[in-house]
């Protein structure tokens, strides 16, 4: 009886040159997986080395472009595209893949004058995911932001030759500083202490977790729980701005366990009651149609009932006189939520104009200055309701 179980030499030939390509296949496959620890180098460099350790993708960048961007990352067993944006992180730095092989990096805010420094806490540890606004002197418009690195190093391209630096890290005071230079050296970071019901809390470094296109932040195990609502923690948060907008421009979706809400409905919500904040600066398809990025925040429990109001009155006394008054009730009873805002503004102004005359006379002319005051008031008042 013939064993059909007998490899033949042909047979055995076969399964010889199958498990070599099997191999070959799963070496080549490997061979594209990248593992290397880059400890502040500059972004041109990275990407050169990347280039030269694998042959699948070929990297294209314009070296001048991206060699002030330092970076301090550690890849392990990544894909050369997810290596790329774990190195870019929160610079300005954009990634496109042109075909299947051919990777396109290129920074997305050219100009001629980037802001460069380090930030360290009152140690001289490096202060990671600080987030710095550069804002106009004049009108305190945003004419670049950024996010330092492990390091606490940060790059920011603007066109300003004069730029206030507003830094914020959370556990720490938030620094104002003028800054007439583009290297900005080192920022040093002082400690914020707060007392609450008798016991002194005191800033320190909290659970910041990091990933690709995703920002975390443990509120529930940080100072941050005692600072007030919900909308005071969110103006602390890396890959936020202070008015809480995207770092990357454009204001993102909050979405409140599972649920899209309005930002009335969040300054009702007290920064104890939160669990976690999560940034996604690559949401899903759910939210990527309209939003350039998601804010999500999961609370320690379902809310339960809740009732709560606000008071707030805002005077400004300058060249126009302003007050505003603003009332808030917000209500929630089982599965029904009730928002209530009113407010009440007053508007002061005065115009000033001058004009200047001149008669003309044989002998000499005469000169005369006038000034003219136009005086406006206004009132105005708003409301808002919603229920859910």
């Amino acid at each position: 009886m013939k064993n059909i179980f007998k490899p033949t030499p042909d047979s055995s030939k076969t399964i010889c040159l199958l498990l070599f390509f099997l191999l070959a296949f799963v070496q080549q496959s490997y061979g594209q997986r990248i593992t290397r620890q880059y400890n502040n180098v500059s972004f041109s460099e990275a990407l050169k080395d990347l280039n030269a350790r694998q042959h699948k993708y070929t990297i294209n960048f314009v070296y001048d472009e991206l060699e002030d961007f330092k970076v301090t990352k550690s890849i392990r067993n990544m894909s050369v595209p997810n290596a790329i944006m774990q190195l870019i992180g929160f610079y300005p730095i954009r990634m496109t893949q042109v075909e299947d092989n051919i990777i396109m990096v290129e920074c997305t805010q050219k100009s001629t004058l980037r802001y460069k420094g380090r930030i360290v806490d009152e140690r001289g540890n490096a202060a990671e995911y600080a987030t710095i606004a550069l804002l106009s002197p004049i009108d305190s418009t945003i004419v670049g932001q950024g996010v330092s690195n492990e390091n606490g190093y940060f790059v920011i391209p603007s066109n300003y030759r004069k730029v206030l630096a507003r830094i914020t890290y959370i556990g720490y005071k938030t620094v104002n500083r003028i800054f007439n230079n583009t290297e900005m050296g080192i920022i040093r970071l002082q400690p914020k202490t707060m007392t609450v019901k008798g016991v002194v809390v005191k800033g320190k470094r909290n659970t910041v977790k990091v990933g690709l296109n995703k920002i975390t932040v443990d509120v529930a195990h940080s100072y941050l729980q005692y600072i007030g609502k919900v909308t005071d923690v969110l103006g602390m948060i890396p890959g936020l701005t202070s008015d809480l907008q995207l770092l990357e421009g454009g204001t993102p979706t909050f979405v409140l366990n599972g649920r899209p809400v309005s930002m009335a409905e969040l300054k009702a919500i007290p920064a104890s009651q939160v669990n976690k904040i999560v940034v996604d600066s690559n949401p899903t398809v759910e939210y990527s149609a309209s939003n350039k990025g998601v804010v999500y925040i999961t609370t320690k429990t379902a809310l339960g009932n809740t009732l709560s109001t606000e008071l707030s009155n805002t005077s400004i006394f300058a060249r126009n006189y302003v007050d505003m008054a603003n009332v808030s009730i917000n209500e929630k009873y089982k599965k029904v939520s009730n928002i209530l805002t009113a407010g009440f503004s007053y508007l002061s102004t005065t115009q000033i104009d001058k004009t200047t005359e001149t008669v003309f006379l044989p002998q000499k002319d005469i000169e005369s200055a006038k000034e003219r005051h136009t005086i406006g008031n206004a009132r105005m008042f708003e409301w808002f309701y919603s229920m859910n």
